[in-house]
């Protein structure tokens, strides 16, 4: 997990992970012009810039962790575990 800046277009899965102006900024596909824009804003406001890289990596955190990858695998198969024991009763 990095503290980088964030820039991408609205499209694929990138929208359900970044929030603009939360987490990251987005802007439209095929607009370079305001994908330049944004990189200009990070770089002249350095308190936006720091909420966004703390945001962005409180949620990657929480998000892709290797604690939260445990977790999910745990819960994975606990649940996974419940419905084979209900198969076999």
């Amino acid at each position: 997990l990095s503290r980088v800046p964030v820039i991408a277009t609205r499209a694929g899965g990138v929208i359900d992970m970044i929030k603009h102006n939360i987490n990251g900024f987005l802007c439209e596909l095929d607009n370079s012009h305001k994908m330049a824009e944004l990189v200009e804003h990070y770089l002249k406001n350095r308190e936006q810039y720091v909420y966004i890289l703390e945001n962005a990596y409180s949620y990657a955190f929480a998000t892709f962790s290797h604690q939260k990858l445990v977790e999910n695998v745990d819960s994975l198969y606990q649940f996974l575990f419940k419905k084979m024991s209900n198969l076999t009763d």
